[in-house]
């Protein structure tokens, strides 16, 4: 069942933050750009030009804090012709960030 999201567990801050992320697991090592439009302590949205599967997994590369956030994909929806608005979720499994492609 699609969450509601007007009944989120916490607010949603408006950002404008370009990120790279990349796929979990990822076999190529390619990371892709995408926008923060908003975020939460529980999770973002994500502007990309990129489809994302329901609960793929994705690492945040977030290079001004020089930090990586896992998340998992929620939701997704087309946006105008080329983009995909996508919901995440943090994920407290962080535990193969140390095990990623040098």
């Amino acid at each position: 069942m699609a969450m509601d999201r007007e009944k989120r567990r916490s607010n949603r801050k408006l950002v404008m933050k370009p990120i790279e992320y990349f796929l979990v697991p990822s076999i190529i090592g390619k990371t892709f750009d995408g926008l923060i439009t908003d975020k939460s302590v529980s999770g973002v949205c994500l502007l990309t030009t990129s489809q994302l599967k329901d609960r793929q997994r994705i690492i945040i590369e977030d290079k001004s804090f020089s930090s990586e956030k896992v998340a998992i994909v929620r939701w997704s929806e087309k946006y105008g012709d080329m983009f995909y608005k996508i919901g995440l979720e943090f994920t407290e499994d962080q535990s193969f960030l140390n095990i990623k492609c040098k």
